[in-house]
C-alpha cells in the first residue's frame, strides 16, 4: 500500500483528532498499549468506545474478556518481538482458540484463523468477519435479552442447572439461545450479527460470577460462593473495512493446510496436553445447539478430537503439519512450552522445524499453573523457522 493510497484511504475512513497529554504520560501510555498488544491509538479508542456504551446501560467487552487455559493474551509482546524485523503481509492462526493473537495483527494484516471448536469458530467470525453488522440491532437484542426472566425448563435447565449454572441462569440461557437462532432461520439477523449474538452469550456464560468453575467444565463447584445474574454484553468488534480479506474456518489443522491458500506467516500453537473439547464441552454445546445427548457426571457432549491432543499421533500429526506447510508460507512460528508432561518434547519440535528451514527459538520464563499449583520453571518457547525455498 503506497503512501497516497494509505493517506486518501485515511482520509475517507477516518477522523483525526490531536491528543495533549502531561509531560511524560506519552510513553507511560505507549507501554501500556503495548502490554495489551494494541496501539496507543487503537488503546485510546478501545477505551472511549467502552464508555460511550456503558453510559448507553450496556456494558462491553473486547476479544481479550475470557478465561481461556493456554491464552496467549499476557504472551503478545513476547510472541510480536519474535517477528520484529519481519516483512509480511498475511498472518495464519492455525490453532487460535480465543483469536486474541490473531487480532494483535489485524487491521494491518490479512487474517486467517482456524480451530477445531465451533464455539472458538463462532467467535472468530465475530470478530474478524468482513460482513457489515447493524450495531443499533445487536444492542437493542442484547438488552432485550438482558431484561428478560426466564423459569421455563428448557435443555440448558436439564443438564446444566444446579451444576454448573444456577437454576435461574440456566433457564436464560437456554431460552436465549433457542431464540437467537430464531432470529437467523427468520432472516432477522444476518452470520455476522449472529455471530455477535452468540459470542456475547459464550462469554457471559464463562464470566466467573455466572460460571460454577475454575474457568473450564471439567469439573463444577459444588458449594459455589454466589451466583450473580446473566448480563450479556455488547462485543466491541472491528468494522468490516478493518476486517476486509480476512477468513475464518472451523477445521482440523491438518485438513485446512491443504486447501489453504498461501500466507508468509504461519503461527501454530496446538495444545500442548488434553484435548480442548473436553474444557468446553458446555460451550460447544450452546454453540452447536443440536441439544445432543449428554454423559458422565459432567455432562459431556461427544467432542472433536485432534491427533495434536494425544500422545500417541501429536509428533507424528506435527511432523505432517510442518511438511504441508513448506509449500505455504514463508515463515512458520511455533509456541510451545518446556513441560516433560507435553505430547510433544521441545527437542522434537526443533528436530522436525529444523527440516522445513532455519530455526531459531525464543524462551521466555512464564510461571505456569496444573491444578492450584504453579510451576515456577516453565518455560514458554517460540520457535521461528523461515522456510527454506
Amino acid at each position: 500500500m503506497d503512501n497516497e493510497y494509505k493517506n486518501n484511504f485515511n482520509k475517507i475512513h477516518y477522523d483525526r483528532i490531536n491528543l495533549t497529554v502531561p509531560k511524560g504520560a506519552k510513553a507511560e501510555l505507549k507501554t501500556f498499549a503495548v502490554a495489551k498488544g494494541m496501539s496507543v491509538n487503537e488503546y485510546i479508542w478501545n477505551v472511549i468506545q467502552k464508555n460511550m456504551h456503558t453510559n448507553e446501560r450496556l456494558n462491553t467487552f473486547d476479544i481479550s474478556s475470557r478465561r481461556y487455559v493456554g491464552s496467549k493474551r499476557s504472551l503478545l509482546p513476547f510472541i510480536k518481538s519474535a517477528l520484529k524485523g519481519i516483512r509480511f503481509s498475511s498472518f495464519a492462526d492455525l490453532f487460535a482458540g480465543t483469536g486474541v493473537v490473531a487480532d494483535s495483527f489485524n487491521n494491518r494484516k490479512r487474517i486467517v484463523t482456524n480451530d477445531i471448536l465451533y464455539s472458538n469458530y463462532i467467535c472468530h467470525y465475530a470478530w474478524f468477519g468482513e460482513k457489515e453488522y447493524d450495531e443499533k440491532k445487536v444492542r437493542d437484542i442484547l438488552l432485550q435479552y438482558n431484561s428478560l426472566i426466564v423459569s421455563e425448563e428448557n435443555y440448558a435447565t436439564e443438564h446444566y442447572a444446579d451444576r454448573y449454572f444456577s437454576h435461574e441462569n440456566a433457564a436464560k440461557i437456554g431460552y436465549v439461545r433457542a431464540d437467537i437462532e430464531r432470529l437467523k432461520v427468520a432472516g432477522t439477523v444476518n452470520k455476522r450479527e449472529y455471530a455477535m449474538l452468540l459470542m456475547s452469550l459464550l462469554y457471559a456464560v464463562q464470566r466467573a460470577d455466572i460460571s460454577r468453575t475454575i474457568g473450564h467444565f471439567m469439573t463444577y463447584l459444588k458449594h459455589p460462593k454466589k451466583d450473580g445474574q446473566l448480563q450479556l454484553r455488547l462485543p466491541l468488534v472491528p468494522s468490516a473495512d478493518t476486517n476486509r480479506g480476512n477468513r475464518c474456518y472451523n477445521r482440523d489443522a491438518l485438513d485446512l493446510i491443504k486447501i489453504l491458500p498461501p500466507v508468509d506467516v504461519l503461527y501454530l500453537d496446538p495444545p500442548y496436553q488434553r484435548q480442548y473439547g473436553e474444557y468446553y464441552h458446555v460451550l460447544e454445546s450452546i454453540a452447536l445447539w443440536n441439544q445432543e445427548p449428554t454423559f458422565g457426571t459432567t455432562k459431556r457432549i461427544a467432542t472433536p478430537k485432534s491427533p495434536f491432543s494425544a500422545k500417541a499421533t501429536a509428533t507424528e500429526a506435527f511432523a505432517e503439519l510442518i511438511r504441508l506447510c513448506q509449500n505455504k508460507g514463508k515463515y512458520i512460528l511455533v509456541s510451545y512450552n518446556n513441560d516433560p508432561r507435553n505430547n510433544i518434547q521441545s527437542i522434537d519440535v526443533m528436530s522436525i522445524l529444523s527440516q522445513a528451514g532455519k530455526t531459531r527459538v525464543y524462551t521466555v520464563d512464564y510461571p505456569a499453573f496444573h491444578g492450584s499449583k504453579q510451576v515456577a520453571d516453565n518455560k514458554e518457547r517460540l520457535f521461528f523457522c523461515k522456510i527454506r525455498d
